[in-house]
């Protein structure tokens, strides 16, 4: 697994942890980080295209948070549209 990879999936995991802890702002951050990683790897590696899967996952996730934080309008709908799935 490449480096990078290895730290999407920790900021994924940290993510994890800190919205199981109820701390949605910083759970929000930290998936966001791990989506933008990961965006940048599927993007220059089409081959990697599989975590296309996690990268939606992860948006819809902060959709959610940020819905209970103060519905508004989704934040995440320009980085989905960047998914070539």
């Amino acid at each position: 697994m490449s480096r990078q990879l290895e730290t999407a999936f920790e900021k994924a995991s940290e993510a994890i942890e800190l919205d199981r802890l109820g701390k949605v702002q910083d759970a929000i951050e930290k998936y966001l980080e791990a989506v933008e990683i990961l965006l940048k790897i599927t993007q220059s590696n089409p081959s990697l295209s599989k975590y296309a899967a996690k990268i939606t996952e992860y948006l819809d996730r902060v959709e959610a948070l940020k819905s209970i934080q103060s519905p508004s309008t989704p934040i995440t709908s320009h980085l989905k549209s960047q998914l070539q799935v």
